[in-house]
């Protein structure tokens, strides 16, 4: 399958790169990005190892292990593709949680 990263998708990773390169150096930033990116491709493979949201069922959700990053995504079977919509650091609200 393919993996298309979404315009949120970079977005999230972007704006999570620029916090750790403000507060970490360089090596750990880089281990950090090659990381998420080698994760990402892994699902190209195994595009059902992430497990079903509970906020909506369309979408997976793979948790990065030692890390407070989980990608949520979206496969489409029939097109042999996988859009990757978020790189969602835990540590923010859920949409949810906004009371």
């Amino acid at each position: 399958m393919k993996l298309i990263w979404l315009p949120s998708a970079v977005q999230d990773l972007t704006t999570t790169v620029d916090y750790l390169r403000e507060r970490a150096d360089p090596s750990t930033v880089n281990r950090f990005a090659r990381r998420i990116h080698a994760v990402a491709t892994q699902l190209e493979e195994m595009p059902y190892m992430g497990h079903v949201t509970p906020e909506d069922d369309r979408f997976r959700e793979f948790h990065i292990p030692g890390s407070t990053i989980n990608l949520i995504y979206r496969v489409f079977e029939q097109e042999g593709e996988i859009q990757l919509r978020s790189v969602f650091d835990t540590r923010r609200l859920r949409f949810d949680d906004w009371d």
